[in-house]
């Protein structure tokens, strides 16, 4: 007989589970945030964006330049410069050229403000990132946490059951119930086998997603610690509402990029405009008809375009078109924003509030676990009764387990989406 998927899963699982690792929640945080490839990506966006910085800068510094040319020129009005017997003859110079921008209407400067807000946008989008990663890490430690619990509450069902097992037939060997409750009772045992195999797995399957947020091999054994309170509203509903508009990292990199779009825009007006600047030259001239071999120079030029094709119109048109798409996508996120902190104060509210009714119910189920129990020693229930009793009891169990833990995602998605506290 083969073996089902789910032993064949968990003696996988067994193999590779060999390190044991006491990890607070705070813990995990830190490995998750020193290893995320995610984060490393976005870094490197902001180093890309400090480049851009450093380029538009550029324009604004003095430029030298050194130049060397061989030269064929012709004589007076003679032209046949390449020809054998032409009046032509050959110069050779050597120089450096300096040059340095006075003015062009602000096209430089502009350039050189989008680009530093838009290193800003990218630093913006980098602590988002990091938001996003802490969120997902906390999930992902909470589903283990929870998963691991749903293991136990499954296995506390199974030794409840044996117990009753045990009772019965101690029953039944004292002609006081039948053979048919025993063999009820085993086929619950062999249900709750499964469910248990089941939460093992799903246990397994969280612990891999979280030791792979961490930067761990996918089966380490996880060891967490459990030490978690029950997280309440810290705030107004408005004040929470406040704080997300004003914390947002990603909207802030929304509105610097907007205003990064606005100062290119303005640059790209200034390309119909003149360029100032001042040049200087030293050079080293030799060539048939001057004995002057050392020339230098300076002065002030203008450069004006005259036609470059459509390209400024272009660029203008570009930019405008994005401007239009960041400023619906601004819009659509403050909606986004306002909606998922209304929808998830509502849930933690709720959530709060289930908290409180799954322990009563969990003490109601206990209670009437044991008055059953008793009935059933003394035939006054049947076994039916008893083990409805002890699936209530385990399905409150696991109730005030999932509602305990998603209590805590709920939590830490707020969190996110309000942009810290």
């Amino acid at each position: 007989m083969k073996p089902p998927l789910f032993t064949i899963l968990l003696a996988i699982a067994s193999l590779g589970f060999s390190q044991e690792e006491k990890l607070s929640l705070n813990t995990c945080l830190d490995l998750a945030l020193k290893n995320s490839k995610k984060i490393e990506m976005t870094r490197a966006e902001v180093f890309y964006a400090k480049a851009a910085q450093k380029e538009a800068l550029s324009y604004l510094l003095p430029q030298l330049s050194v130049e060397g040319k061989y030269e064929q020129k012709n004589v007076e009005r003679d032209f046949s410069v390449f020809s054998e017997y032409g009046g032509a003859f050959s110069a050779q110079s050597i120089g450096v050229t300096a040059q340095c921008l006075l003015y062009d209407f602000g096209k430089s400067w502009n350039q050189l403000r989008a680009e530093k807000k838009a290193l800003a946008a990218s630093k913006m989008t980098l602590e988002r990132t990091i938001q996003r990663i802490e969120e997902e890490t906390k999930i992902a430690y909470f589903h283990t946490l929870e998963a691991k619990h749903a293991v136990q509450v499954v296995e506390d069902s199974i030794k409840g059951l044996l117990e009753q097992l045990q009772v019965t037939k101690d029953l039944f060997d004292h002609s006081m119930t039948s053979k048919s409750d025993i063999l009820f009772i085993e086929i619950q045992i062999g249900e709750k086998k499964k469910a248990s195999l089941r939460a093992k797995n799903e246990h397994f399957l969280a612990s891999m997603n979280l030791n792979r947020l961490l930067g761990n091999a996918l089966t380490v054994s996880l060891d967490l610690e459990d030490d978690l309170p029950i997280p309440e509203i810290p705030t107004s509903i408005e004040v929470l509402k406040s704080l997300a508009l004003q914390n947002r990292s990603d909207l802030k990199a929304l509105n610097y990029k907007l205003q990064s779009l606005k100062d290119k825009r303005s640059a790209t007006k200034a390309e119909y405009a003149p360029r100032l600047y001042a040049f200087g030259n030293y050079s080293y001239l030799r060539d048939t008809f001057s004995d002057q071999k050392n020339w230098v120079s300076g002065g002030v030029g203008m450069q004006f375009s005259l036609y470059d094709g459509g390209k400024t119109s272009a660029a203008g048109a570009r930019i405008d078109a994005q401007t239009q798409e960041f400023e619906a996508r601004r819009d659509e996120l403050e909606n986004d924003i306002l909606e998922e902190t209304y929808f998830l104060v509502a849930q933690l509210g709720e959530e709060e509030a289930n908290i409180e009714i799954d322990k009563k119910s969990l003490s109601f189920a206990e209670e009437n676990l044991k008055n059953v129990s008793e009935r059933y020693k003394q035939g006054l229930a049947s076994v039916r009764d008893l083990l409805d009793s002890e699936d209530q009891l385990s399905q409150s169990r696991m109730s005030l387990t999932q509602t305990f833990y998603r209590t805590q995602v709920t939590y830490a998605k707020l969190l996110s989406v309000i942009g810290g506290l």
